[in-house]
């Protein structure tokens, strides 16, 4: 399912064609970590014809701030200490107003908190559709988030996940009422050619790579054990050993 297909399901426009639907993404920070910079593609790649994008974060600084402005949306910043504090109640009360002044249609929440403020914001203001996200297998989370996580799921519209592996998590851990739907990540491949036009065999030879050799690139944050950097290593020590 691609999000544009999410947004035709009955009940949240009679005609597409009307005003543009306005979306509320929000997180808890803007750092360059895996989910912000799928979001950041995300709004940099919705048809503004059709969609209005606005993105909201729990917590000052990121250094995505400003790719968000360069993509045509300037992220508002709540400065949330803590959800279940003074400044989330205050954060709270300025979503609430926010989704109604800004006449937001559909909430998209991404973590913990997110899904918390968002939800009770969303269902405060009389938004049209949630949406909270799984994008993990729920390897950080506590016994006392997963049941967080599940008390809030009924007040959701659907839970969005990136992967297979993902849905099969939520649905043992979460065993969800709603529905799921899987939306992968989007990957832009022109990021990834040449900007200044050098040829595949002159990046190739500048690595010290011939044609029969085989070039592999893990890109993961280095600080999580999850992200199996240690696998590519032991398989790599092993096909090594067959040569």
């Amino acid at each position: 399912m691609t999000l544009l297909q999410l947004l035709k399901q009955p009940g949240l426009r009679a005609n597409m064609k009307e005003d543009r639907i306005r979306i509320l993404f929000l997180l808890d920070k803007l750092t360059p970590a895996g989910t912000q910079t799928n979001v950041l593609e995300l709004v940099r790649h919705l048809d503004r014809k059709r969609f209005d994008p606005r993105v909201m974060a729990l917590l000052a600084g990121g250094e995505l701030e400003k790719e968000f402005v360069a993509a045509g949306v300037r992220p508002v910043v709540l400065s949330v200490k803590s959800a279940y504090g003074s400044s989330g109640w205050k954060a709270l009360a300025f979503l609430i107003r926010y989704l109604r002044q800004e006449k937001i249609e559909v909430i998209q929440t991404f973590f913990l908190h997110a899904d918390i403020l968002g939800t009770i914001a969303g269902k405060w203001a009389g938004v049209k559709r949630i949406y909270t996200t799984r994008r993990d297998e729920g390897f950080w989370r506590t016994g006392r988030q997963v049941f967080v996580n599940r008390f809030f799921n009924r007040f959701v519209d659907a839970l969005l996940v990136n992967s297979e592996a993902v849905s099969r998590a939520v649905r043992k851990q979460e065993n969800p009422a709603k529905p799921i739907y899987r939306i992968y990540n989007g990957v832009d491949s022109k990021r990834f050619s040449p900007a200044d036009g050098r040829s595949r065999e002159k990046i190739r030879q500048e690595l010290s790579l011939s044609d029969h050799d085989v070039a592999i690139a893990v890109v993961a944050h280095m600080k999580h054990g999850v992200k199996g950097h240690s696998y590519f290593l032991n398989a790599v020590a092993e096909i090594s050993k067959k040569e």
